[in-house]
Parts: structure tokens; C-alpha cells; sequence
């Protein structure tokens, strides 16, 4: 928020392994960033094993990338083992994230 704020051309890049994104403040944090049209970019790291349970066991999404659609904001699935996928992917949502930053 503070990029934002002060105008910095900058992004902010959230790490969040796939448990992580059932806490409270996961929600919190992906729905102050679409509201305010945020500079971040929040990247899950799915192991398959969410709090010590499968992911279906911990969730309903079909794809943890579906939980950015109730804030807003797109959600993209990557194979994280291709360096390449996950290098392209990052670097269009920063683009697109100092975008709509800079819009306001």
C-alpha cells in the first residue's frame, strides 16, 4: 500500500504456501489488494499437503488460484517446476500490477 501511496513505481511480491491461504488474513490481505487496486502480486506455493491434510481435504476451490476471484483479481495457475512458466507468469502480473497502481 505504501508503493501506492507514495506513487513508487514499485510491487510488492507475497509468498504463501498452500495452507496459508485458508488463514483469515490471507482473505484480508487479497481483498484490501483488489479493493485498492493494490501493487502486489501473491504467489501460493502448493506442495499438495495443507496444514498437514491433502488440499481437497482443506478446501473446496477446484485450483487454489480460484481464491483471487472473490477479491477481484486474476488468478493464474503455473506448474511450478517450469522456471520458465513461472518466470513469464510473475513477470506479466508485475506489469499489470504497477498498471493499475499507477491508474489512481
Amino acid at each position: 500500500m505504501a508503493f501506492k501511496v507514495l506513487g513508487e513505481p514499485r510491487c510488492a511480491v507475497a509468498y504463501i504456501g498452500d495452507g496459508g491461504t485458508s488463514e483469515g488474513a490471507f482473505y484480508e490481505a487479497l481483498n484490501l489488494a483488489g479493493v485498492r487496486e493494490l501493487p502486489v502480486v501473491f504467489v501460493i506455493v502448493n506442495n499438495g499437503w495443507a496444514i498437514s491434510v491433502p488440499v481437497a481435504e482443506q478446501t473446496a476451490t477446484r485450483t487454489l488460484a480460484q481464491k483471487a476471484v472473490a477479491a477481484g483479481i486474476p488468478g493464474i495457475q503455473v506448474d511450478g517446476n517450469d522456471v520458465f512458466a513461472v518466470r513469464e507468469t510473475v513477470a506479466a502480473a508485475l506489469q499489470t500490477a504497477r498498471r493499475g497502481a499507477a491508474r489512481h
